[in-house]
């Protein structure tokens, strides 16, 4: 079950009650979902062309 009050719950109370893990201002976003999509490629398994890996190569599709 979930409830919360008629008026809502702002950011900072969210994360207290464990609503949302963090809040990040708009301001911030762009910095912030960079930073978050860098850590997640950094700790991945799959090729990166970082780490000198090209990985699958497709070849070239003709539309007919």
């Amino acid at each position: 079950m979930f409830c919360t009050r008629a008026e809502g719950v702002r950011g900072k109370q969210a994360v207290q009650w464990r609503l949302v893990d963090e809040v990040i201002p708009k301001r911030a976003w762009d910095a912030a979902v960079r930073a978050r999509a860098i850590e997640a490629a950094a700790s991945s398994p799959r090729p990166n062309t970082q780490s000198g890996s090209l990985g699958v190569r497709l070849p070239r599709l003709t539309p007919t």
